[in-house]
């Protein structure tokens, strides 16, 4: 059933009305002149920085002096709690740029600028409202430039893990930005090149293809920002042929570190080759010919790969650098002499080259290429490790681990006819795992309920079923549109009495859904549903909800006059007898961001968290939704394969 809610009329309580916009262009004097303020505990500390003297053609942000209470002057080994104090604390400095809306901020620590400034341009972009992407990228170089000595002379080691961290890999949470890591890498080759040698065949080894190999040195030959100031043809024209052979004769740290990637590459098609000859792959005769698509009907040998035999035959990009027909990729190849310098590591010195590199393409990379991408069509069939898991929990072959899943994981099992009742079955372990725990017991949810968010439903059934009562009982959605069509009004729902996970989620999947477009929801609404139900309820204060998470896939929200709702709704809690400070802080979570990691703190008790992966649901899970800058920045750098990565100048 659905619970009305009495809507308040409009002219007596303010409204915040969160829509997805366009931040309006600051004033002349806001662009000149920008007043910053430093949140403390008792005090509030005005600072005035004058903008009058930066040319209005100027893409770069102003670099803050660290303060006492900024990381620069804490040790690596401060605690927890005074990160956290900092992340209260810290000065947020915002400079506009007068083109565009991108916004680089300070954290109080420059290697926490450096990873949450930088980050890939948008899949969403709109170019006629902002930067195209030459002008992204560009405005990423210049910060690059001022902020990377910055936040090295900060913490080298982090630092070196950030640039790692542009990397596009298949390690959680790496934000595949190519162009700023080759940018970096160029900049590391300058600044502190015995570093970037000692971890270049890293970049081959774990994160990324060894496209980045041939990235960063052609980056060294033809610096990325000229890359991106000229098309292939152009550079074609300007380029001397001989400035790879220039270069690698007479500058010892580049020939050095050609040398080391061109091991690395060799070392990958030696391997390759091998796979070849010990394994006898099943070649088929239209593998050899890489001028002709495969036709063949993939049913035919679906599930006869084995999963794990799969991946020790999978081969290297070493192949896919020689035989690309990318113009760029194939020009870089040709720039840094990559056949040439392959050749003299796999073939005699008296050898003819040419006739033994053709003969290699033809009777071996190519049709060890084509092999491998067919391959790859049959090992997108192969039971996945969740199912497997899952199988093993109906059979009781295997104890239930509660932490062994993530929620989304198990939720799209649900109509699974074969593993339906196993997913069932470890919802139920995870829900009483998280339980125990108490993280969430006085938090809550409201679901957008667009055709799109069914992970937003998901997050959301999972924090009511950790709620205590009466929350555990009532959800919450976007609603439907006004009559106008200007917002939307949340309504509340009761899903007492269904009583499995399967049948909670349908009726979720079921309630009204909203149109498609902007996102606009009435936050006055939420707050006075919350404090209804708190009132019939006859709640304690400590029963109160304090902490509200909205899943969304909304790409931002314009949260301007939610400072006067916020004083408002403090007003509405205080009389009611819960204080002045019972107000829930909002998380709101952009689930379904495909971009890098963001995260702000945009006004007080409100938290705005876009991106998703696996260690950030972990950390999740594990503190109750309470995020921390420096938390999700040593998140997305603290896998195995970052541990391997050392400073040596």
């Amino acid at each position: 059933m659905m619970i009305q809610i009495k809507k308040p009329p409009l002219l007596l309580r303010p409204r915040l009305q969160g829509c997805l916009t366009t931040a309006a262009v600051p004033t002349r004097a806001a662009r000149n002149l920008l007043v910053l303020t430093t949140p403390t505990r008792s005090t509030t500390i005005p600072t005035t920085i004058s903008m009058a003297r930066q040319s209005r053609h100027s893409v770069l942000p102003i670099i803050p002096t660290w303060t006492r209470r900024g990381r620069r002057a804490m040790a690596a080994s401060d605690s927890v709690s005074a990160a956290a104090a900092v992340d209260v604390d810290m000065e947020i400095l915002e400079k506009k740029n007068n083109k565009n809306n991108k916004v680089f901020k300070a954290y109080g620590d420059p290697c926490l600028d450096l990873f949450f400034n930088v980050t890939q341009r948008p899949s969403d972009y709109r170019e006629e409202q902002q930067e195209t992407e030459k002008e992204y990228h560009t405005k990423m170089f210049h910060y690059l430039r001022q902020q990377l000595p910055l936040a090295w002379s900060h913490d080298p080691l982090i630092t070196l893990k950030l640039i790692f961290n542009l990397s596009h890999c298949d390690i959680d949470g790496s934000k595949c930005y190519s162009e700023a890591l080759e940018f970096a890498a160029v900049w590391l080759h300058h600044n502190h090149p015995n570093t970037l040698l000692r971890n270049f065949g890293s970049l081959a080894d774990s994160f990324g293809p060894l496209f980045t190999l041939l990235d960063v040195l052609y980056g060294l030959l033809v610096p990325p920002q000229d890359q991106l100031d000229h098309t292939l043809e152009e550079l074609l024209q300007r380029e001397n042929p001989n400035s790879h052979a220039d270069r690698y004769a007479h500058d010892p740290t580049f020939r050095l570190l050609h040398d080391r990637g061109m091991d690395a590459f060799a070392e990958r098609l030696k391997s390759d080759l091998e796979k070849l000859k010990q394994n006898k792959l099943e070649l088929k005769p239209c593998d050899y010919d890489d001028d002709v698509e495969d036709d063949t009907d993939y049913d035919a040998k679906r599930g006869s790969l084995d999963t794990h035999a799969y991946h020790d035959l999978r081969v290297s990009w070493a192949i896919d650098c020689l035989l690309t027909k990318n113009p760029w990729q194939a020009h870089k190849r040709r720039s840094i002499s990559l056949e040439e310098s392959t050749a003299r590591r796999l073939f005699a010195p008296e050898s003819d080259v040419w006739w033994e590199w053709e003969r290699l393409r033809k009777e071996v990379l190519a049709p060890l290429k084509n092999y491998s991408d067919r391959q790859h069509e049959f090992a997108r069939w192969e039971r996945c490790e969740v199912k497997t898991y899952l199988e093993e929990v109906k059979a009781a072959a295997t104890i239930i681990k509660p932490d062994a899943l993530l929620p989304y994981d198990i939720l799209r099992h649900l109509e699974d006819g074969n593993v339906g009742e196993a997913a069932e079955l470890q919802w139920k372990s995870m829900v009483q795992k998280l339980k125990e725990g108490g993280k969430f017991k006085n938090a809550w949810a409201v679901c957008d309920n667009s055709w799109s968010e069914s992970s937003s439903l998901n997050w959301g059934l999972l924090v009511y079923e950790l709620s205590e009562a009466p929350w555990n009982g009532k959800v919450m959605n976007f609603g439907l549109p006004d009559s106008r069509g200007i917002h939307f009004l949340p309504q509340l729902h009761s899903i007492q009495g269904l009583d499995n996970v399967k049948s909670k989620l349908s009726f979720l999947t079921s309630m009204g859904r909203r149109t498609d477009g902007d996102i606009c929801i009435d936050f006055q609404m939420v707050f006075d549903a919350i404090l209804d139900v708190a009132v019939k309820e006859n709640l304690k204060p400590e029963q109160m909800i304090k902490k509200l998470f909205l899943f969304t896939d909304c790409a931002g929200y314009d949260w301007k006059g939610y400072d006067t709702l916020y004083e408002t709704v403090r007003s509405m809690f205080e009389d009611k007898g819960y204080g002045n400070d019972a107000v829930p802080h909002i998380v709101f979570w952009d689930v379904g961001w495909y971009g890098s990691l963001s995260f702000d703190f945009p006004h007080r008790g409100v938290t705005v968290l876009r991106g998703d992966s696996k260690n950030l649901v972990k950390y999740f899970l594990e503190n109750g939704g309470d995020f921390r800058h420096r938390h999700l920045m040593e998140l997305a750098i603290g896998e195995k394969e970052y541990q391997t990565l050392a400073v040596v100048d």
